[in-house]
């Protein structure tokens, strides 16, 4: 899990959050590698909706540690 802080001299009227959605793993020829969606979402500190969500990274990384450590149940064939 991540944790960071935003700090400014005067009060902010929003507080962030990183989502991930739709993770999961998928093999590609010979290669295993990693898929999801990384969002920021802007919500209102009065009421805690989402006023915005912006996709800050579209995910398709390369595993790179042992494949026999993925969990079974996130690897999507297609």
């Amino acid at each position: 899990m991540l944790h960071a802080a935003l700090r400014s001299e005067r009060e902010l009227p929003y507080t962030y959050d990183i989502l991930e959605e739709n993770h999961h793993f998928t093999k590609e020829k010979e290669k295993f590698y990693r898929i999801s969606k990384i969002y920021k979402a802007t919500l209102s500190k009065t009421s805690g909706d989402m006023v915005e969500k912006t996709l800050i990274w579209d995910n398709h990384s390369e595993v790179m540690f042992d494949y026999g450590l993925i969990p079974k149940d996130q690897i999507r064939f297609s």
